[in-house]
């Protein structure tokens, strides 16, 4: 009902009593500040308390005052001692809108009141981070203008190709547009490509008019090959002259002649019988399920050729995709540093582009478990489409230089931020924005049933703009084919790991995620690595320790009072008890709610 409460030092009736205290006297339980004055049926929307004065406002945008006054702060157009009941603050001589609008700071010895006019977009505040979808402006009532790549009127949809992501053409109908040209296809379906127009018959993409359908016919669909005239077969492999010369021909042979009628005769019957044949091996072919991986679209065999004397050679056959990159097209490869998975980084360039290069190292490229994990890698990595995913462009396979090819990020990562001492310069909302995205990025992965299993600050990147990008899935898991959710132990990293991973029981969901978290966050906050108490030089000690003692997590009080509002989520994310720790999704909505809050 708008009533207000103070409590604490009240020697200059900056509590509003209606009357002072002395020096010695304080008031340490909430008592209601005057109503029946100046702010009689008034109701309070917002308050300032300063050293020595007090301002609020009210529904109707009116500041009053009350408190010290020895140096006008109270702005009644005179000085006074000290005003011990509200009175109004005169703002005859300005213009003062709405009370949602007004903001008012009581200091020491001044106070000030600003405004800016409001307009609203679609039920949100110009003002509001996430006005206009996030992608444009609010420059008029109900009217955004949008940032490049997103289609009006609230900029919700992105433009793929030219094609709001809205219409039923966008990614040529066979996906959904993420983001400004960016499809993600409908793998399932059988299509890929960067506008989700390409698909594979056999082995081969659509778009290789003379390979595809054995060059005797035209692709129409995935996996369904339209054959030119006398040829058929799932692939148009068959010629139906070849039947209609073996019959024709051992005929002749046998009749010493043939007429050109009977023989006519003859090769139409056959050529009924083999179309007859065609489509109901056609049918037969259609109805038959392919095999599908774990990102139910792309299938991969792996093929390990003969072992010689010197080394043992591999190769990967990709049949689902359009993922290959040959080495050769990489140049101005420079070192950068070392990844997970025994990988070496290189900054690259690639069709006129900086890239990152994930390059294996020749020691690992044998034995079926590398291929499975590297397979697992760009498998998940190529349909991940999101702003805090790190994009993927390809993978090289060509033996012995298996690597993956994805987006450069020339900041580094946030671990590296923190131990060059970058990140501890940045203001909180800036860190506060990168919580965010590393938040929308985990919440995107869960949506789509993955974990990551190694969230931590060497694994989230940032690039030119300063955007966070998750990286480095070797470790992440598909769940929604785990009814049980047994997963394999002795994942993540160190103090990273969430109790029930460390102690290798093998059952964990997504919850390990938001566990990993918020011990970044922490170290993101603070500005240091492994913010546990005491003794942290070793990381397997602190993650042991933190498995056995519930109670042992970082220090949530060392972190800035200007952080202090989020307190209450760490303690939640990095809670002993998976089942306490919230879903990103309400991660997101509260940093995102912090982010608006600090920076209005």
């Amino acid at each position: 009902d708008g009533q207000v409460f103070g409590f604490g030092s009240n020697v200059y009736g900056q509590l509003g009593m209606g009357r002072s205290t002395f020096w010695s006297e304080k008031e340490p339980l909430p008592i209601g500040v005057n109503m029946t004055s100046a702010l009689q049926g008034k109701i309070i929307t917002q308050i300032s308390a300063g050293d020595e004065h007090s301002l609020v406002l009210s529904s109707e945008g009116h500041v009053f005052g009350f408190g010290m006054n020895q140096y006008g702060q109270l702005g009644i157009g005179r000085t006074s001692g000290k005003e011990s009941l509200p009175v109004t603050v005169n703002t005859s001589h300005i213009f003062l809108p709405a009370s949602h609008t007004t903001r008012i700071f009581a200091g020491k010895y001044h106070s000030f009141l600003s405004y800016c006019h409001s307009r609203a977009c679609f039920g949100n505040d110009h003002r509001y981070p996430m006005v206009c979808s996030g992608h444009g402006e609010c420059v008029q009532e109900d009217l955004c203008s949008c940032h490049k790549g997103y289609t009006e009127p609230n900029c919700s949809h992105a433009l793929c190709f030219d094609v709001s992501g809205k219409s039923d053409e966008v990614c040529y109908g066979h996906g959904r547009c993420v983001s400004p040209n960016t499809c993600e296809c409908m793998l399932k379906e059988g299509f890929l490509g960067e506008r989700c127009n390409q698909f594979l018959c056999g082995r081969i993409l659509n778009t290789e008019k003379t390979n595809v359908c054995s060059g005797h016919g035209t692709c129409i669909e995935p996996d369904t090959c339209e054959c030119y005239s006398m040829h058929y077969g799932p692939e148009c492999e068959g010629n139906v002259w070849t039947i209609i010369l073996a019959v024709c021909i051992p005929l002749l042979v046998l009749t010493g002649g043939c007429t050109i009628f009977s023989c006519a005769s003859l090769s139409t019957c056959v050529t009924v019988i083999v179309v007859k044949l065609f489509k109901k091996a056609k049918k037969a072919n259609q109805e038959m399920q392919l095999t599908q991986n774990l990102l139910q679209g792309f299938v991969r065999d792996m093929e390990m050729d003969e072992m010689d004397a010197d080394s043992q050679r591999a190769r990967l056959i990709v049949q689902k995709s359009m993922l290959e990159i040959d080495f050769n097209e990489l140049s101005h490869l420079e070192k950068i540093g070392s990844g997970g998975s025994g990988a070496i980084l290189f900054r690259a360039s690639w069709n006129g582009s900086k890239v990152a290069v994930k390059v294996f190292k020749s020691g690992l490229l044998s034995g079926e478990t590398f291929f499975n994990e590297f397979e697992h890698e760009v498998s998940l990595m190529s349909t991940l489409r999101h702003r805090n995913i790190i994009n993927f462009y390809g993978c090289s396979l060509a033996y012995p230089r298996i690597a993956i090819v994805m987006e450069l990020c020339e900041s580094g990562s946030i671990e590296t931020l923190i131990e060059k001492g970058t990140l501890q310069k940045k203001p909180s909302h800036i860190i506060l924005q990168m919580l965010l995205d590393v938040a929308e990025g985990m919440n995107y992965l869960h949506s789509r049933g993955v974990i990551h299993r190694d969230l931590k600050c060497a694994n989230v990147l940032v690039d030119e703009h300063g955007v966070c990008k998750l990286t480095d899935f070797g470790l992440s898991k598909y769940t929604k084919d785990q009814v049980a959710k047994a997963h394999t132990v002795g994942i993540g990293t160190s103090y990273y790991a969430a109790p029930e991973v460390a102690r290798g029981s093998g059952e964990y969901d997504e919850s390990v995620d938001v566990y990993a978290f918020g011990i970044m966050a922490m170290e993101m906050l603070l500005a240091r690595m492994c913010p546990f108490p005491g003794d942290t030089q070793n990381p397997l000690l602190v993650q042991q320790r933190a498995v056995q003692d519930a109670d042992y997590r970082p220090d949530l009080y060392g972190l800035d009072d200007k952080y202090s509002f989020l307190r209450w989520v760490l303690k939640q994310c990095w809670h002993h008890d998976p089942s306490v720790r919230p879903p990103f999704r309400d991660i997101v909505k509260i940093l995102k709610s912090s982010l608006f809050d600090t920076e209005h």
